[in-house]
């Protein structure tokens, strides 16, 4: 997984990079320290099949990931 963070202001550099790069997500400084976590956990869950619940209540924010169990290939059935 490629993350670009960057400050450079020439947009068609930065484009550029982001294609050449096969770049997964663009964060342009300053960041968002919760942004830039949510990015890698996102693609991490993606890769492995999973899903991301993301839920708010009153006094209580967060997520659950859940991601696939595979068997081991020595283990009983």
């Amino acid at each position: 997984m490629r993350v670009l963070v960057t400050g450079y202001s020439d947009i068609d550099v930065v484009i550029d990079a982001i294609n050449r790069g096969a770049v997964y997500r663009y964060l342009s400084k300053p960041w968002d320290v919760d942004e830039a976590q949510a990015t890698i956990c996102k693609k991490i869950v993606e890769e492995h099949h999973g899903s991301i619940e993301i839920f708010s209540e009153p006094g209580r924010n967060g997520f659950r990931i859940s991601l696939p169990v595979k068997s081991h290939p020595y283990q009983d059935s």
